[in-house]
């Protein structure tokens, strides 16, 4: 037994198995159908029973409870493959947040002559074993019963919504958030994963258990399957283990509590862990648009247009801009990552950079996370992911014509992009980078690496990646940024997009307005992008471009220059922000692509001191507003608005 004042958990004596884990004086585990097994290989449980090595025994824990756990999977008569599972568990009761730790090890050794009636010779012969998975943790979850909640936030901005989708804030049951956890896109570490197992607790007594992983020695997908209510892990590998092979598998913790209050403090802790917040200039700054597929016919004529705009007070920055090269007709492919050469030759380019950043306006360069267009004269072959085939694989478009996803890992492909930004933020002057799609899964690479241990730890290596970018930036510059279409929250970041916010959780809260609102629990503050414009409670201040919009911009950019600030702006569910007698609606462009673009319609209500507001009027187009008899404003359209009080 491992026991603390509040947490225990109890094992059966005969296999070494969990039987029983207590929280409160509460029973999580289903008892009455305990798991399978404790080690699951390839998909299948492995029968285990208590082990003690006899070239090595080891001491029994102070309770005499097992410490290690043998198991023996015969693939044909007296023929096949045993692995010993040993681990060790127990509390750290002076960290800020309760938690328990489990650590695992797996090793291979010679099968014990449990074959049943194997006849007369023996030993067993010893088989080859393949692992593509080995599953940990796969617990009878059954927390509270029907009381019990389930909170799976994603950090990825936009795409397919639905049971199968990759974005998505999950709170409900846990039957109903695993509903839509079924593409692995959502389970894969690191991913789009904020909290890298789950969170559940009690509805009515606030009690709470969160089961986390995070940065793994071992790549690893989320079980939602073969964990009864909770969820277990898939550690990948895609490898042969053989005998004498020993395997550290990453620690699980537990955090656990006894109040929603607690809940929230380590929900925005090990959110916000890995998160850095922007500089101060961020705040202020008011994001015109950038380039996508609207530059002007030259490098000159874009630095024309911007200055002017600026000269205007319409935005005080430049935003994301595709300036890499890439073919004529084209999404957001790259060919390489110089500047286009359809638009001018990179010292035109170099020059419109510096008419701009040499005054102080920040500008942000777009770069990829998931890949390059083959066949470029810098691109390197090996960089791209391949299966055994030799085939490379699409992150978009196909491999007739489009983007091949790179390996996140390589040396070479991070050194290509360490070089760019180098020649971006120095030579150019821009004030950081946005990649697109950095909260993303890849497929696994196959071709052998020197840099992984597994094909399966090709997701993790997206950390590598992360940290390196975001080090390299800040070498470049203290004050740049790192910008992210979507994230994963294991790595740092500045700024991140959450573009599709669709709404199903019992909170009445999309996965943008979740994050937003965990700023309120949480002592780093973080910025989520592409939530609308005219939204500065976000952190992200962009305004819309065009004709009518220009007085409006004026406005906006001015207020940001001489009141823009961290904690300024006080954020309300439905992309709604707050100062003083204005409230602001974010203006959004239309669902993002292939994204759900279902209205849900919501009753907005405004805290104290904003309560007893009764009237809002448009402060541009001059329509009033009034709320409604149940103290709600409902389905605002997008605005900035005064407020007044009847």
């Amino acid at each position: 037994m491992s026991e603390t004042t509040d947490f225990q958990i109890k094992r059966d004596k005969a296999t070494g198995q969990v039987r029983s884990v207590t929280l409160l004086g509460r029973e999580m585990l289903d008892t009455e159908r305990p798991c399978e097994s404790e080690l699951w290989v390839n998909g299948h449980p492995l029968k285990l029973r208590a082990h003690v090595d006899p070239q090595s025994p080891h001491k029994p824990n102070e309770d005499g409870d097992p410490e290690a756990l043998k198991g023996e999977h015969f693939v044909e008569h007296n023929t096949g493959w045993g692995l010993v599972l040993a681990r060790r568990m127990g509390e750290r009761s002076y960290a800020k947040h309760r938690c328990f730790g489990i650590e695992s090890l797996i090793r291979r050794e010679l099968c014990d002559g449990t074959f049943i009636n194997s006849g007369p010779g023996g030993p067993v012969v010893e088989a080859p074993l393949w692992v593509d998975k080995l599953s940990l943790f796969n617990w009878n979850w059954k927390f509270w019963g029907d009381d019990t909640r389930m909170i799976f936030p994603s950090s990825h901005t936009q795409g397919p919504a639905d049971e199968h989708g990759h974005i998505g804030y999950e709170h409900d049951t846990p039957a109903r958030c695993k509903a839509f956890l079924q593409n692995s896109w959502r389970r894969t570490y690191p991913g789009v994963l904020a909290v890298h197992g789950g969170l559940f607790y009690n509805a009515k007594t606030e009690h709470w258990l969160a089961i986390t992983c995070r940065r793994p020695n071992v790549g690893y997908v989320l079980n939602i399957e073969n964990a009864g209510e909770g969820v277990g892990y898939d550690f990948q590998l895609h490898a042969p283990f053989g005998l004498g092979d020993s395997l550290q598998m990453p620690e699980v913790k537990l955090y656990f509590g006894s109040s929603k209050a607690e809940m929230m403090s380590w929900l925005a802790d090990y959110v916000t862990f890995y998160y850095q917040e922007p500089p101060a200039w961020f705040s202020k700054t008011v994001w015109g648009h950038g380039l996508a597929w609207s530059n002007k016919p030259s490098w000159t004529q874009q630095a024309d247009y911007w200055e002017d705009q600026l000269k205007q007070g319409i935005g005080s920055g430049i935003n994301y801009s595709l300036v890499t090269n890439r073919p004529v007709h084209s999404g957001t492919t790259p060919l390489g990552y110089e500047p286009d050469p359809n638009h001018g030759p990179r010292e035109e380019f170099v020059a419109m950079c510096r008419r701009l950043t040499d005054k102080g306006v920040p500008l942000i360069v777009w770069m990829s996370h998931t890949g390059l267009q083959p066949g470029g004269v810098d691109i390197d072959d090996d960089w791209f992911i391949r299966g055994i085939d030799g085939r490379g694989t699409a992150s978009w478009g196909s491999l007739d014509g489009g983007m091949s996803a790179c390996n996140p890992g390589h040396p070479g492909y991070i050194e290509y992009t360490k070089k760019w930004i180098r020649f971006y933020m120095l030579e150019c002057g821009c004030k950081g980078i946005f990649f697109d799609c950095l909260g993303w899964t890849f497929p696994t690479d196959f071709r052998p690496r020197n840099f992984m241990r597994f094909p399966g730890d090709t997701n993790r290596m997206a950390i590598k990646f992360i940290e390196e970018m975001y080090a390299c930036i800040k070498s470049c510059d203290p004050d740049g940024v790192l910008m992210g279409e979507g994230t994963t929250l294991d790595a740092p970041c500045n700024v991140f997009s959450i573009a599709g916010n669709p709404v199903r959780a019992i909170d009445g809260m999309g996965p943008r307005d979740f994050f937003l609102q965990l700023n309120n629990f949480s002592g780093k503050k973080m910025v989520v992008d592409q939530g609308g414009n005219y939204f500065p409670a976000s952190g992200m201040n962009t305004i819309r471009t065009g004709p009518g919009s220009e007085e409006r911009n004026r406005w906006y950019t001015q207020l940001l220059r001489e009141r823009g600030g961290r904690d300024v702006f006080t954020h309300v569910t439905g992309d709604v922000s707050l100062l003083d007698d204005l409230l602001f609606v974010a203006h959004g462009e239309g669902p993002p692509p292939n994204t759900d673009g279902t209205h849900v319609p919501r009753a907005v209500r405004l805290p104290a001191p904003w309560d007893d507001v009764t009237t809002l009027t448009e402060r541009f187009e001059g329509t009033v507003l009034r709320r409604g008899q149940d103290k709600a404003f409902f389905d605002l359209p997008a605005g900035i608005y005064t407020v007044s009080r009847d």
